[in-house]
């Protein structure tokens, strides 16, 4: 596609996106960094080995195309991919369905074994700015001994596709905002960019282990993922079904906890507010289109009375249906 750039490479080392993005775009290629200034995006990246197979990554990217990264599985599961969000909301797919990430999002925090597929997409406007971190857990545990062991127990020598979210906390804004502070120093930048890569990655070990310890710690695997993508087609594909979390628990095999836990830790919202927001952004596209009168969108979409849709339509929407139909004149 013309608005689009398409960038594919197998996830790995960061070697695989400089060569990738240089191929994509042109610019300037090092041992520890890739630069592009021209065309349709700015991209910088700068590279830190922090110890030995660990190395962290700061990005910085502006486009004005849709810049779309194709990511494939690197087969290696002790190698694990660690993508913090400092700026910016992107989404990221699996199996073609999308879900935000970002540092406004409940999934600021991204870490899985890469072994699965992944799109990334970056939309023109907004900057965006990502900390990386790469580390094969088996080989540096000897330095990370604490951190590496969290890891391991978490990904539990899984051979097949996980992945944890989590939110971004105050104290980890406060370190990737002094990454991205110290990396401008102009004595001292290095020593003080990794230093500060070993508190992230403690500060994300330790958290990980806390929220393991008290249940609130949960992976996708990749079956997951297709679950929950389906339940998202059908929540805004047919509008007018009548549900409960329990049936819908039974027809996807999994447990009521199970299923709504997975959907708020993708898209940050109780299945009832994703279907019930889903349904009035039908309702106003409907409404809009000028073909439908306010009693007919709200029969459709499942509501006994018009009453009770113009009630929910104005919670969601802010507006009457009446007035999208006035505006329409």
């Amino acid at each position: 596609m013309n608005n689009e750039v398409r960038i594919a490479f197998n996830e790995g080392r960061r070697e695989n996106y400089y060569n990738a993005f240089h191929t994509a775009l042109g610019g300037d290629v090092g041992s520890h960094s890739y630069v592009v200034n021209k065309g349709p995006a700015k991209v910088w990246i700068e590279s830190f080995d922090v110890i030995e197979d660990m190395d962290i990554s700061l990005m910085g990217l502006h486009t004005n195309k849709a810049i779309v990264l194709d990511r494939q599985a690197d087969n290696d599961p002790d190698y694990l991919h660690i993508f913090i969000s400092k700026e910016g909301v992107y989404g990221q797919s699996y199996d073609g369905k999308t879900q935000n990430m970002g540092s406004s999002t409940i999934n600021g925090v991204f870490v899985y074994n890469g072994l699965f597929p992944t799109l990334i997409r970056f939309e023109p406007g907004p900057d965006y700015k990502i900390v990386a971190i790469k580390i094969n857990i088996a080989s540096a545990k000897d330095v990370l001994n604490d951190g590496n062991l969290i890891l391991k127990s978490l990904f539990n020598d899984i051979r097949e596709g996980l992945v944890y979210h989590l939110p971004l906390s105050r104290e980890f804004e406060r370190l990737v905002e002094d990454i991205f502070e110290f990396n401008a120093l102009k004595v001292g930048r290095k020593t003080m960019v990794i230093s500060r890569a070993l508190e992230v990655f403690v500060n994300l070990t330790q958290s990980l282990k806390v929220l393991d310890e008290n249940n609130e710690l949960f992976g996708l695997h990749v079956d997951d993922y297709e679950r929950i993508q389906k339940l998202k087609l059908r929540l805004t594909t047919v509008f007018d079904e009548k549900f409960t979390v329990d049936e819908l628990a039974v027809e996807y095999g999994v447990s009521p906890s199970k299923l709504k836990r997975d959907f708020k830790q993708i898209y940050n919202s109780s299945i009832y507010q994703f279907y019930n927001h889903a349904r009035m952004d039908e309702a106003y596209r409907r409404l809009k289109s000028g073909a439908f009168s306010v009693s007919e969108i709200g029969y459709d979409l499942g509501y006994s009375n018009a009453s009770k849709f113009t009630e929910m339509f104005k919670k969601i929407k802010g507006i009457l249906p009446t007035e999208v139909v006035a505006m329409k004149k």
